[in-house]
């Protein structure tokens, strides 16, 4: 089970996972709840910020899986049939929209000419 990604500086992508009903290897094709089928790329352990790379993880390990990029978070993945995703209502939305930047880089910038703007007119808040 998928429970979150993340982007990371010195994996890129990655995906943490609890695995649950099983062993699974290195190099296997499972399949999303989608539907859509995926080679894994390299497991590792995680400890805190630390990782270390493994060949099989065992039923109850916590994994970052790397180079999964259709993966998304509360996906479930397996070899053989998925349970159905769970039918987990929506918080409210906190916004009407939302902005992101073109590229990455710009996060800073972006985050910057923000709270100028709020500096310049408050009632933004």
């Amino acid at each position: 089970f998928a429970f979150k990604i993340s982007h990371g500086s010195n994996m890129g992508r990655v995906a943490y996972a609890r695995l649950l009903g099983g062993s699974i290897a290195e190099g296997v094709e499972v399949r999303d709840s989608e539907g859509r089928s995926t080679r894994l790329g390299a497991l590792f352990s995680v400890q805190g910020e630390k990782t270390a790379k493994l060949a099989k993880a065992n039923d109850g390990d916590v994994l970052a899986l790397a180079k999964l990029d259709s993966v998304k978070a509360g996906q479930w993945l397996g070899t053989g049939t998925l349970p159905p995703l769970p039918d987990v209502p929506m918080p409210a939305l906190n916004c009407a929209i939302a902005i992101e930047p073109a590229d990455r880089k710009d996060d800073v910038k972006m985050s910057g000419a923000l709270a100028k703007l709020l500096e310049e007119d408050p009632s933004l808040k």
